[in-house]
């Protein structure tokens, strides 16, 4: 409850609304934009805003989630946290669940949306279960970030450019692809297009549990490095 109100309180549930919007305005403006179309068909509009939010992701929601994180350093909270029982652990899943659940709220609503203009139904849980865990790759790693850097220019810089590198190093050496596994280079994004009519294909069912596997991995991953800037957690937020 107490990081759901610092979320409404510092404006972090408006801009997550904002920014799950625009991202579904992308997904239909880019599309009849670039390729000169009236109007797009219902799974075009759908993996159109999946790829929006892969491609264009980390820069959307790269600012709100370092907000959230290092606003606690600025107003010099840390001290409380600690003092109230919270650790690094606490602190930092706190937090990430609550963007989490606010993130799936707002996409859900989106994704019933279209379905409902388009009376078709068919791919709104498919597409709601891939585009939350790209947002929950975004969360984890910036947050990440954020808790080990106290400021919010090197935290925003350092996610960004996480985020470019994993892309170009996916592109030029597929056996690295799990840097950036939604990357539209990749075999998610790919599976995808062919369920929505861009590409022939079969379907790959794997595409799922590679999904929620990756995201465990970064988790854990985050759990470790969590574990070695405890220490370094309390001393920025003494600082700063």
């Amino acid at each position: 409850m107490l990081q759901i109100r610092k979320s409404i309180s510092n404006h972090i549930l408006i801009m997550m609304f904002i920014i799950i919007a625009l991202a579904f305005l992308l997904g239909y403006f880019l599309p009849v934009g670039l390729d000169k179309k009236n109007s797009i068909t219902y799974s075009e509009y759908m993996f159109s805003t999946y790829t929006v939010f892969t491609q264009f992701g980390f820069l959307l929601f790269c600012f709100m989630i370092s907000q959230f994180f290092n606003k606690d350093y600025t107003d010099k909270n840390i001290a409380f946290y600690r003092v109230i029982g919270v650790n690094i652990y606490k602190y930092f899943f706190s937090k990430a669940i609550t963007l989490i659940l606010e993130g799936i709220i707002f996409i859900f609503i989106g994704l019933l949306i279209i379905s409902s203009l388009y009376g078709d139904f068919s791919q709104l849980l498919i597409y709601l279960y891939f585009i939350v865990l790209v947002m929950i790759q975004y969360i984890l790693i910036v947050g990440v970030i954020s808790v080990i850097f106290s400021n919010l220019i090197i935290s925003i810089g350092l996610s960004i450019a996480y985020w470019i590198i994993g892309i170009l190093v996916s592109a030029f050496n597929p056996n690295l692809s799990f840097l950036a596994p939604f990357d539209a280079s990749n075999n998610i994004s790919y599976s995808l297009s062919i369920l929505s009519g861009m590409n022939n294909g079969s379907f790959n069912q794997n595409i799922y549990l590679y999904g929620m596997i990756y995201i465990l991995s970064l988790s854990v991953i985050c759990f470790v490095v969590l574990l070695f800037c405890h220490k370094r957690w309390i001393k920025l937020g003494i600082k700063e």
